[in-house]
């Protein structure tokens, strides 16, 4: 086993000519083209403070190899009808006895189909959530998530659990703060509370400079004397 690894990992094989090709949120300039996608459970995204039993991440490398775009679709599990897709996954893997977690798995399932599942998405730009966290990643987050089985679950997080890295077979960095960031489609304008992406009042100034000038009001008037006493 690779202590290096913390999740289940599958990359394109790269003697494969199929190309996955997508156009992130930054236009034209931008091409990507499929990596490798893997797995974390819980999820690492929250909405709303809520944890989702897994996510899965696809990820895609520019061109120019200076920025990814990661699709991560959340996940929820229950009941016994599983996914196919992911199915198809697991059963590529080796079994529990062996001292690897990775195996060789052709899919006949697309990968495209099971994104295409989820009908919302969020989008922001942020981090890899593994060290070194570089900051080069457009995300594209499903806002529903996608059911899987409770079995097919119990699955990923046994083979989760064979990591040294991993904490009680859990692999998810807790969620990180939003510091004022734009989330595509939640409203960007300012507001005195954070809720649906509104700017409160600590980051007005990212919108409108002015708001982080020196000469601003309200303040709070350091006085402690009598009214009386003012001349």
């Amino acid at each position: 086993m690779d202590t290096m690894h913390t999740d289940l990992k599958w990359s394109l094989d790269p003697s494969d000519t199929d190309v996955c090709t997508a156009t992130g949120s930054l236009g034209d300039a931008y091409q990507y083209d499929l990596l490798q996608f893997h797995l974390h459970s819980p999820s690492e995204h929250q909405i709303k403070g809520k944890s989702f039993d897994a996510e899965v991440h696809f990820v895609h490398q520019s061109k120019d190899k200076t920025k990814l775009m990661v699709i991560g679709v959340l996940v929820t599990a229950s009941g016994d009808v599983g996914n196919d897709f992911i199915q198809e996954l697991l059963d590529g893997l080796s079994s529990a006895d062996d001292d690897t977690t990775h195996g060789p798995v052709t899919l006949t399932k697309k990968y495209e189909d099971f994104i295409d599942e989820a009908t919302k998405w969020f989008n922001y730009q942020g981090s890899l959530t593994t060290p070194p966290c570089s900051e080069i990643v457009d995300w594209w987050l499903s806002a529903d998530a996608i059911k899987i089985s409770t079995a097919q679950l119990v699955t990923i997080r046994s083979h989760q659990a064979k990591f040294p890295r991993t904490l009680d077979s859990e692999n998810n960095r807790p969620t990180q703060a939003v510091n004022g960031r734009e989330i595509k489609p939640l409203s960007n304008e300012w507001a005195y509370h954070a809720n649906n992406g509104h700017l409160e009042p600590i980051f007005w100034k990212s919108m409108y400079p002015s708001c982080g000038m020196n000469s601003q009001s309200p303040i709070n008037i350091p006085y402690d004397g009598s009214v009386t006493d003012l001349v």
